[in-house]
């Protein structure tokens, strides 16, 4: 899951004789998250005897497009290949190169990375003696060249570099998309194994909490709940968080700090945002993916680890936390102890009698029929109340009313509101 960020095009490999596994299902679902591209390759073929090996093929594949139907790749190319005798080698090279093809068109007519912020993602780094330390990996965005200086977030530290290799090969300048090894003088290679290099100090936030937009892995059986711990993996760094899950009426995809969102107990297949609490403080680029698992699952009960996906949408702090209007909803009940007049009446059984009623004045109830009246004051010390509606009524006595009431979860004060 750490190349999430990175990867093109995927090989889903299977093995003929077992098929779909766990990690079958789990690659897939890695698949359907970051490409469009894949090419499932049936491998050991060499395991089935000649004279059933192109029955055996069909099958397997009859079995794999019907499993792979309900996501993008239904129409995937299926290669049969042999890793002891090469059976199938042209074709599936073939099948990639193919893949290779849209793949570049497509990014041929996106907007270019190039002038974006300096980001790369490190996964290797080892030592050159009398030279420096090789850090390679991929540029995700922007641009470096040789005596470039780049900062290195984790050890807050810059450095420069002093020349680059694409394929091993020299080159002046390496861009976004490019798989490059850099040389940096007078820096350890055991002060990071992986890791995030960008442009300047500041470009990449360190977070411990970020609003998140995610959505649910529908392979994954378990109910999520706001306030459980997940695995999270953002880049190369894996970490425990837990989420408070809240959505929105309508479909805007941005979010906005002042805007009411309702609280969301349980995850469903919808889209929503979520507040992330990460464990330990993490650098999350903006936008990037991040998924979420339960890897402290029994690797040996057949299912699916990952439960959701997303992508960071802010970092936040606490006091903006603070000023969030997510909000849980309430209906408490009481009723109609008398009437005063035909527009108002004593109501019961809301309040305590140590409750500040002043706090409740002119908030709104509303009767079974759906008839809106609100709250005008207090009556007495026992927790009474008077009430006044909008339209005369009759027989008022004995009936229901409904009081209903949201608190914003993040509000310290928990005040009641409508």
């Amino acid at each position: 899951m750490g190349g999430a960020q990175i990867i093109d095009m995927a090989l889903m490999v299977v093995d003929i004789q077992k098929g779909i596994q766990t990690q079958t299902a789990e690659g897939l679902v890695i698949a359907q998250i970051t490409v469009d591209e894949m090419v499932v390759v049936i491998n050991k073929i060499d395991s089935v005897p000649i004279a059933t090996r192109a029955q055996k093929i069909d099958r397997v594949k009859a079995g794999l497009k019907k499993a792979f139907s309900a996501t993008k790749f239904g129409s995937a190319a299926m290669i049969p290949y042999s890793a002891k005798d090469h059976s199938g080698k042209s074709e599936l090279l073939e099948a990639m190169a193919e893949c290779a093809r849209r793949i570049i068109a497509k990014k041929l007519s996106q907007p270019s990375i190039a002038e974006q912020n300096l980001l790369f993602l490190v996964d290797h780094c080892f030592p050159i003696k009398g030279k420096g330390t090789v850090a390679t990996g991929t540029i995700i965005r922007g641009t470096v060249k040789p005596n470039q200086d780049i900062y290195i977030p984790h050890l807050a530290t810059s450095k420069k570099v002093k020349s680059i290799q694409m394929f091993k090969q020299p080159v002046q300048e390496a861009k976004g998309g490019d798989r490059v090894g850099i040389l940096l003088t007078q820096f350890d290679s055991n002060n990071m194994e992986r890791g995030i290099v960008c442009g300047k100090a500041g470009e990449v936030p360190l977070a411990t909490q970020a609003i998140v937009r995610v959505t649910k892995i529908g392979f994954y059986k378990q109910p999520i709940k706001s306030k459980a711990k997940f695995h999270v993996t953002v880049g190369h760094t894996t970490t425990m968080a837990t989420f408070q899950f809240f959505g929105t009426s309508d479909e805007a995809t941005d979010f906005v700090i002042d805007k009411e969102y309702v609280s969301v107990d349980t995850l469903e297949g919808e889209s929503s945002f979520a507040l992330m609490t990460l464990e330990t403080p993490t650098f999350c680029p903006l936008d990037w993916i991040f998924i979420s698992s339960k890897l402290d699952t029994d690797i040996h009960v057949n299912q699916c680890r990952l439960a959701f996906h997303g992508h960071i949408v802010q970092q936040i702090e606490p006091q903006q936390i603070e000023k969030m209007k997510v909000y849980t909803l309430k209906e408490k009940e009481g009723k109609i102890e008398r009437s005063t007049s035909n527009t108002s009446a004593i109501g019961v059984n809301l309040f305590k009698k140590e409750t500040d009623m002043n706090l409740f004045v002119n908030m709104k109830v509303f009767l079974e029929n759906g008839v809106e009246g609100k709250i005008s004051g207090t009556f007495g010390k026992s927790g009474k109340f008077k009430v006044e509606f909008r339209e005369p009524q009759e027989d008022l006595a004995g009936q229901i009313i409904k009081f209903p009431v949201k608190r914003y979860i993040f509000d310290k004060t928990k005040q009641l509101r409508q």
